[in-house]
């Protein structure tokens, strides 16, 4: 009860500041404005993606030379993200250049390529007859006799060009996507607000004023996080309700489960702007560590770059971040297991913060 006493005084004090409105409120929600106003919900058009699994060298050639004619502008590694961007319906086709492409051409005989995509997807007649104008020349350009070509093969579409339909998976949009990594990287963002606000707190000696009375260092810390978590709480719950039923983004989570999620990173957020402003009383090194760390993490984590867009070494680095986990809550809809990452960090965050508290009020 004392806790939360505390934390509803530093929530009274905080809303009093109109600049954490604008920063917590305002700017947040001019930008969703902006995006539901200029950006739409509809699948990316007139771009196809190219997967070269050629395990020798003419793959790579051929590839050049589809992106120099224009046939595709998009190339991606990994067939699964190929999968997943047409299933999603981000892309309507992908061209992928079969990993035995070089040895064929070499033992003189004409590879095929495999176009996947959904199954109600139209109109794709003129670009198939490019795709094997192309592979016809390339094959003639590297020395397989044209007389020796099967030319029935390149008029008979299906030999030569092998067509795999997906499934119409659920897609996440790309507004969507947008406005709720916004939104989380936002809420790691804030880390800064926080430090700074804590340190301006300790440059007015409010926490000095604080400790002399009959409250524990631990509460005192304690308190101010619950204030803040307590602004912070209500802005991004208004935020998501706007986004939800305002903004028309398209996504099938409850309010209660996007609001827990979005939560627990604001929490990781607000711990860690508690522990950077504990260890340092320069408000510019405060802010360059917690800018650092959202950033990396932001980056990393798939929530500023898609991961299918990031090389495979940095993949890995994904599941070691709260954005990762708050993100995929949100989409899958689920709360645990994904919510204890950024409660780790959190736990992690705040224990450090008050141990360097405990520790500089006793000397």
């Amino acid at each position: 009860m004392k806790l939360f006493k505390i934390g509803l005084i530093e929530f009274k004090r905080i809303i009093k500041n109109k600049l954490n409105i604008i920063i917590l409120f305002v700017i947040p929600m001019t930008v969703m404005i902006g995006l539901a106003f200029f950006m739409s919900d509809k699948p990316i058009k007139n771009n196809i993606l190219l997967v070269n699994e050629d395990k020798g060298v003419l793959g790579q050639a051929f590839k050049e030379k589809l992106i120099s004619e224009g046939v595709a502008n998009v190339k991606i590694k990994d067939r699964e993200d190929a999968n997943e961007l047409v299933g999603k319906g981000y892309y309507d086709i992908a061209y992928v250049i079969p990993e035995n492409f070089s040895k064929l051409l070499e033992e003189k005989e004409v590879p095929k390529i495999e176009m996947l995509k959904k199954s109600n997807t139209n109109n794709t007649f003129a670009l198939d007859n490019k795709i094997l104008r192309l592979l016809k020349n390339f094959s003639i350009s590297y020395k397989l006799e044209e007389d020796k070509l099967d030319n029935k093969a390149f008029e008979e579409e299906q030999s030569v060009l092998v067509v795999t339909e997906k499934k119409d998976n659920s897609r996440l949009p790309i507004k969507t996507y947008l406005m709720i990594t916004l939104l989380l990287n936002f809420a790691m963002y804030c880390s800064i607000n926080v430090c700074t606000e804590l340190m301006d707190l300790k440059r007015q000696k409010i926490f000095t004023r604080n400790l002399s009375t009959p409250n524990k260092s631990s509460h005192v810390v304690v308190g101010v996080l619950l204030g803040l978590l307590m602004m912070q709480g209500i802005s991004y719950l208004v935020i998501i309700v706007i986004q939800k039923y305002l903004l028309g983004i398209s996504i099938d989570t409850n309010i209660i489960t996007y609001f827990v999620n979005i939560l627990s990173i604001a929490l990781a957020s607000m711990c860690l702007g508690v522990m950077v402003s504990r260890f340092t009383d320069n408000e510019g090194i405060g802010t360059m560590v917690t800018n650092i760390f959202a950033t990396a993490t932001g980056f990393l984590s798939g929530t500023f770059i898609p991961l299918y867009f990031m090389p495979e070494v940095l993949r890995g680095f994904a599941k070691i971040t709260p954005q990762y986990w708050v993100f995929k809550g949100i989409t899958e809809g689920s709360i645990f297991p994904n919510i204890l990452v950024p409660l780790l960090f959190a736990a992690l965050f705040v224990t450090a913060g008050t141990f360097r508290f405990i520790n500089h009020k006793s000397a």
